[in-house]
């Protein structure tokens, strides 16, 4: 880590949300060495930018989810865990809207499906589709079950595959035929 430039270091720390004390500590006792943890770190901020993407989508915001979406190959993300994280937060969003249509709040849909503490995807899920019918958040389904095939099967380039996926999700969010 002695030889990382500090500009570096701190953009890890604004990551990982660490205090310059804490980072300090952790940097001399080596808890950051093994590429296991920076892994860890990346997967996070992929997770953490799906979130925001998905809600950027949910709310047709164009220019903030190609700005994330920009950011996430910027950090040179692969495009198949970028749409992993995307499907991740709409099948929660399609789990909300079937508990919804069940009679369940989220905070014991949560319970039921046991996602313990990470119970704030649930809520994060129901606050981005909120203005998104239980058909049109199966729908955003099959467009990233398509773009996860298009991206496995054919040599398309994905950042392609990403983009027009955003958009046609987008197209779904406002309620206007696939």
């Amino acid at each position: 880590w002695a030889d990382i430039p500090a500009q570096a270091v701190n953009g890890l720390l604004f990551l990982l949300k660490l205090k310059p004390k804490q980072a300090f500590k952790q940097r001399m006792f080596g808890f950051l060495r093994r590429i296991d943890d920076v892994d860890a770190v990346v997967t996070r901020t992929v997770e953490a930018s799906a979130f925001a993407l998905a809600g950027a989508v949910c709310s047709r915001r164009r220019d903030e989810a190609m700005a994330i979406c920009d950011d996430l190959f910027a950090l040179r993300t692969e495009p198949v865990m970028i749409l992993g994280a995307l499907s991740s937060v709409f099948l929660d969003i399609y789990r909300v809207k079937l508990g919804e249509a069940s009679g369940l709040r989220t905070e014991r849909l949560a319970e039921e499906l046991g996602y313990g503490r990470a119970a704030f995807k649930l809520r994060n899920a129901a606050a981005n589709g909120r203005r998104m019918s239980k058909d049109a958040a199966f729908q955003a389904l099959e467009v990233l079950r398509q773009a996860d095939l298009a991206l496995k099967s054919t040599a398309a380039d994905g950042r392609v595959v990403i983009e027009r996926t955003l958009v046609r999700l987008m197209k779904v969010a406002a309620g206007e035929d696939e």
